[in-house]
């Protein structure tokens, strides 16, 4: 499990050119599926069925493409070959490789994931240390698939998927060793309840890490931020990363500097994409043509984005303090 998810990660030097690649890639596909078809013979008598007419308008249809918002098995299936065996999300392998060996887990030791997706990566994290993971996941077809993936991998008592309202957060007191999530909280509109309740889910000397995307700053989302918003499938509720910091160092956490990882995130977007299409072929490139370029253009928004300088990524550190004291950074 873990390899599957380490293997499509690692950083790369993608210069200026990942969203124009990524742009390009869903026409470049259209164009192959139309220089496919225009090979085959045509029908008879010049009439042709309804799904060949409806096939031969590739490039009308590559520009009108709506993002998925389903988690359909073909989206998925798209979804795993670029981030790993279930993650959804570019940040997975990169956590088991730099930050997971930090937090120092083991067999005797809990840890929440919040935003848990598919659970792949509480999986993974089970196979690397040996820790307890219960994952929290707010979308409800996704928190259905995730519990049952881990059912089949047999871990459903090691680290279950539920569904879980982290508008609301219900979270027992110290419970957990650490508690992470991974670029997921961004779409939560009740930030200061669940920092709240993330810091009180921690035991004494537990640590909190999270990755999250944030917004440069406090002016209204220009237009291509609310672009990249209006196709997101849950709304997002940005904060600053100077205000999630602040929030923190209010709660009984030692709150360590934050970390701008806004280009490694963005260079891994690029080598999952780069990896899977290196090694894909023409007849499953054909097959998953429709997913493949929903999600390039689903990605290109947000890379669209983040060059624009309006939206980025940080990563959080915090430690439980045993008492109530301030934060010294």
């Amino acid at each position: 499990m873990a390899d599957a998810i380490l293997n499509t990660g690692g950083s790369i030097n993608s210069g200026g050119k990942v969203r124009t690649f990524l742009g390009r890639l869903a026409r470049l596909i259209g164009q192959f599926l139309r220089l496919k078809k225009s090979k085959k013979k045509t029908v008879s008598k010049g009439r042709r069925p309804a799904r060949e007419k409806l096939e031969a308008d590739d490039e009308t249809a590559a520009d009108s493409f709506e993002p998925a918002t389903l988690w359909s098995p073909e989206r998925l299936n798209v979804i795993e070959k670029l981030w790993g065996e279930g993650c959804i999300s570019p940040g997975s392998a990169e956590f088991l490789r730099v930050t997971l060996p930090l937090l120092g887990l083991s067999e005797k030791k809990s840890l929440l994931m919040l935003g848990a997706g598919l659970g792949g990566l509480g999986r993974a994290m089970v196979d690397e240390t040996g820790v307890w993971v219960t994952g929290l996941e707010a979308d409800e077809e996704l928190a259905g698939l995730g519990k049952d993936m881990t059912k089949m991998a047999g871990m459903q008592k090691r680290a279950p998927v539920t569904l879980g309202n982290l508008e609301q957060p219900k979270l027992k007191e110290n419970s957990f060793n650490a508690v992470v999530s991974l670029e997921s909280l961004y779409r939560v509109a009740a930030k200061e309840q669940l920092y709240t309740a993330m810091a009180a889910a921690l035991r004494g000397d537990g640590e909190l890490m999270m990755t999250d995307l944030v917004k440069a700053n406090d002016e209204p989302l220009n237009d291509i931020m609310n672009a990249w918003a209006g196709r997101e499938p849950t709304p997002p509720h940005l904060w600053t990363a100077d205000a999630i910091q602040s929030f923190m160092k209010t709660l009984n956490l030692d709150v360590r500097p934050y970390q701008d990882i806004t280009a490694p995130y963005r260079a891994n977007i690029f080598k999952g994409f780069f990896n899977y299409l290196s090694g894909v072929t023409k007849p499953e490139l054909l097959e998953i043509s429709g997913d493949l370029i929903n999600e390039c253009e689903y990605w290109a928004k947000q890379l669209t984005a983040i060059d624009s300088g309006g939206l980025k990524v940080y990563r959080f550190h915090a430690i439980k303090l045993p008492d109530k004291r301030k934060s010294a950074f």
